[in-house]
């Protein structure tokens, strides 16, 4: 059961994208698949490259983990190889306009099969999974405030609060290669894996994200709920 929402909030355009994908009408090895994207470069650019970065991880997904390919798969290289491919790619749309340079996105791609989440990340957008009521953060943000509070130079609040908190160190289509970060755990009955940019965790603490996906009737309800606090 899946449910998902985006909105612009206060900006006059929408540069957050994602997919929710039917693994079974596309014929995939996978139970789930999930895929956000936060994109940056000013004008409509941001938008394109997130656009980008989604079609691209979802086409390459589709394409690894085909159903009718009996063959050996590991799940961490194959997304891996899907973040790679929409690095090319909005690496090659930047490229080609000199309007587009630096354009980029942040990405976060998962895929559940069976009792295993994998999820491959590049940037501050994050997966979250809920357990018995515990929210746990399951990526580590690749942004320049994140790698000082895990160096203990400054604090969560100090983090939150912060003039450089929207400098991030690694995202997709800024680099010509990219080496993204790739995370497993185990899924339990009744666990909740939770996709968002930085529009809903900069917005909304987490003990109040955690309290929202336990409360909500469905997975929808909790995304409408969610981005309803974050625009509050």
């Amino acid at each position: 059961s899946a449910g998902a929402k985006t909105d612009k909030g206060q900006r006059p355009n929408n540069e957050d994208q994602f997919a929710v994908v039917d693994t079974r009408r596309r014929g995939m090895r996978a139970d789930g698949v999930f895929i956000i994207a936060d994109g940056m470069g000013g004008r409509s650019f941001g938008e394109q490259a997130a656009a980008a970065a989604v079609e691209t991880v979802e086409e390459s997904l589709a394409g690894m983990l085909d159903s009718r390919d009996g063959g050996e798969i590991v799940m961490a290289d194959v997304l891996a190889s899907a973040l790679r491919k929409a690095n090319a790619r909005v690496y090659e749309l930047a490229s080609a306009d000199e309007e587009r340079k630096g354009m980029g996105t942040t990405c976060v791609a998962a895929v559940i099969e069976g009792e295993r989440l994998y999820v491959a990340h590049a940037g501050d957008s994050r997966a979250y999974l809920l357990r018995e009521g515990a929210l746990r953060q399951l990526t580590a943000d690749h942004s320049y405030v994140a790698e000082q509070v895990r160096a203990g130079a400054i604090t969560e609040e100090g983090a939150r609060k912060s003039r450089f908190r929207n400098i991030i160190t690694r995202a997709v289509g800024i680099e010509p290669t990219l080496e993204a970060e790739v995370v497993d755990a185990d899924v339990r009955p009744g666990d909740t894996l939770l996709l968002c940019t930085d529009g809903l965790s900069n917005m909304v603490e987490e003990e109040d994200i955690a309290r929202t996906l336990a409360q909500s009737s469905s997975p929808q309800n909790a995304a409408d709920r969610l981005v309803g606090m974050a625009n509050k």
